[in-house]
């Protein structure tokens, strides 16, 4: 069904979509809220033209924290393995499943450095270099105002 945005400025003519959420139209061109009666909405639910959730992708629960979130591709000097986002430990996916992520592109490589383990340990912290002390800034002058002038009588 084609709508009219009735936004200032946009004015878009297309099939805007409706948010189930919020039960709201929103117009696909500038983002906002679109008004429409009650019968629009309803005839936009029937027609199937609402807005779907967004596909997050794969997400697999770590055995060791629990933690469920897109894996993590660690190259290795032989191979590539896949681990957990939050504790950096292997996750048991089968090698065809690791290639295909591979595949799909960069978002599932590590870009985050991982906590330190007992193998390889934290770097040393810069030692603080003392800031010598802040300089004491001039008092400025009093400020004198002039006496009024008295008005003759």
């Amino acid at each position: 069904m084609l709508l009219n945005c009735t936004n200032k400025g946009c004015y878009a003519n297309d099939e805007h979509k409706l948010d189930l959420n919020e039960d709201k139209v929103i117009c696909d061109h500038c983002g906002k809220e679109i008004t429409v009666p009650e019968t629009t909405k309803r005839t936009l639910k029937s027609l199937n033209q609402v807005r779907k959730k967004p596909k997050t992708g794969i997400q697999i629960t770590c055995k060791t924290c629990g933690h469920t979130d897109k894996p993590v591709l660690s190259q290795q000097p032989n191979s590539t393995i896949a681990t957990c986002r939050k504790c950096y430990a292997k996750l048991d996916i089968h090698p065809s499943f690791v290639n295909a992520m591979r595949e799909m592109g960069g978002e599932y490589f590590k870009t985050e450095t991982p906590p330190p383990t007992k193998a390889t340990p934290a770097p040393k912290a810069a030692t603080k270099t003392q800031l010598p002390p802040p300089t004491p800034t001039p008092t400025p002058p009093p400020v004198t105002v002039p006496k009024s002038r008295k008005k003759a009588k």
